[in-house]
C-alpha cells in the first residue's frame, strides 16, 4: 500500500482516480450535462462536526438554481444547510457538473484536495450516487462525510 497521502497520489496521476486498498478513489466528481435542465436532490447522511464538512458544487458554463437565486457554484455546509437540498442546474451549451468535498478549520479557511482528501463514489440506486468522503485531516477515513446525489440520469 502507498504510504503517501491521497493528495500526493492524485498529484502523481494529475488528478485521475487512484486505487486505495482495492477501492477507486477520486479527488472530484465530474459529469457532462446532456440536458439543459437537470434537477438534483443532495441528501446528507452523516458527517463529522469538526472539521466542518461541506459539498462544493460547480457548473461550468451553466448555473445552479437554489432558493430563487442563481449561482455558478455553491457550498452546502453541514452547519448551515438542510440535510436535504434540491437544486436545479441549467446549462449553456457544453457544460459540466463538478462535485467535491471541502472542510473548514477553526480560522474559517476552506480546504480541499490536500492531505488525505478523496471520495469513494458508488451507484446505490437508479440515478443515485453515494459519496463517501475522507477529509484531508489525519488518516484516510471515508466515513468523515457521506451524502447521496439523486437525479444524475439527466446530467
Amino acid at each position: 500500500m502507498d504510504t503517501d497521502t491521497l493528495a500526493a497520489q492524485f498529484q502523481r496521476t494529475q488528478g485521475r482516480p487512484i486505487n486505495y486498498c482495492g477501492n477507486i478513489v477520486l479527488p472530484i466528481f465530474k459529469k457532462d450535462l446532456n440536458q439543459e435542465l437537470v434537477s438534483l436532490v443532495i441528501t446528507r447522511l452523516s458527517s463529522l462536526r469538526k472539521p466542518e464538512q461541506g459539498i462544493r458544487i460547480k457548473v461550468e458554463k451553466g448555473d445552479i438554481h437554489l432558493d430563487g437565486n442563481k449561482y455558478s457554484e455553491i457550498v452546502l455546509w453541514t452547519d448551515s444547510s438542510p440535510d436535504s437540498v434540491e437544486i436545479t442546474l441549467t446549462s449553456k451549451g457544453k457544460s459540466q457538473l463538478k462535485i467535491w468535498n471541502v472542510w473548514r478549520v477553526d480560522d474559517g479557511l476552506v480546504n480541499a484536495w490536500v492531505g488525505n482528501a478523496g471520495m469513494l463514489i458508488n451507484e446505490i440506486a437508479d440515478q443515485s450516487l453515494a459519496f463517501q468522503c475522507s477529509d484531508g485531516v489525519g488518516a484516510v477515513d471515508f466515513t468523515n462525510f457521506i451524502f447521496v446525489v439523486r437525479g444524475l440520469d439527466g446530467a
